[in-house]
């Protein structure tokens, strides 16, 4: 007996028919397979899109221009030998430059407020210069209510730099280095950066909040002025509208006779 042999039935035309149905269903789910993976990652580029756009715009703080988070910015530092103490008068602001000036440009100001940040960055150049050519005398009164206790720490370690010798110096740097959660461990490294070598006596006076006095009787001669908001720039006396002024009038303003 011969050995059987086993033979596949030809597809009819019932099977073809059959068989090309299967390969189009099969056909539609891959492509509808594609479909949702081209969804899903199209998702997720947004998605990174947005995270990305909104960790730009959290990161920039209003009016923008400032230090990168925690980072320190030192504009110009004063040696050891070049520091001029200047004592604190109570209710007094504290003088940055310019003592023989024409006008008097008084500003007060917490280094806390980021707006005080964008006019003290802003308007830098335009009042070194003011006070480098005799035009104006700068002045800033040390406000401490935007952001306490930060404002307080900062405003204290500003007057303490002041009666040690590099409080201008400072002033610029603090604002340079905007935050608004300052820190006396963030204020002593910068300081230290300022006028490296520090005296013991202003290490002291952050930590003990030494100037504290001071700075209550500034915060009660802004209510005697009626000064509720920070920044409040005053020229002779006068205040300025910040909202219309420009570093380029203000130094107009600045070289006119009073």
């Amino acid at each position: 007996m011969s050995a059987r042999s086993t033979r596949r039935r030809p597809a009819g035309p019932g099977g073809s028919a059959r068989n090309a149905r299967l390969r189009a269903d099969a056909a539609a789910r891959q492509a509808a397979a594609r479909r949702r993976r081209l969804l899903v990652l199209a998702a997720v580029a947004v998605a990174a899109v947005v995270v990305v756009a909104l960790a730009v715009v959290l990161g920039q703080r209003p009016g923008g221009g400032g230090a990168a988070a925690g980072e320190l910015v030192v504009p110009q530092p004063v040696p050891a030998a070049e520091r001029a103490p200047q004592p604190l008068a109570p209710g007094r602001p504290v003088l940055l430059g310019g003592g023989d000036g024409a006008r008097t440009l008084t500003v007060w100001a917490d280094f806390s407020c980021p707006h005080c940040a964008d006019f003290a960055t802003g308007y830098r150049d335009v009042l070194h210069e003011a006070v480098a050519a005799g035009h104006v005398r700068l002045e800033l009164a040390p406000l401490t209510f935007v952001q306490p206790p930060a404002s307080v720490r900062a405003g204290n370690a500003f007057a303490c730099a002041t009666e040690a010798g590099f409080g201008p110096a400072y002033h610029d740097a603090l604002f340079a280095s905007w935050r608004a959660d300052w820190d006396d461990e963030v204020l002593l490294a910068l300081a230290e950066q300022v006028s490296p070598g520090l005296p013991e006596s202003f290490t002291r006076c952050v930590r003990d909040t030494g100037a504290q006095s001071y700075l209550d009787s500034v915060d009660a001669a802004s209510r005697t002025a009626g000064v509720e908001a920070t920044p409040t720039v005053l020229l002779d006396g006068a205040p300025l509208d910040l909202a219309t002024t420009t570093p380029a009038s203000l130094a107009a303003q600045l070289q006119e006779t009073p």
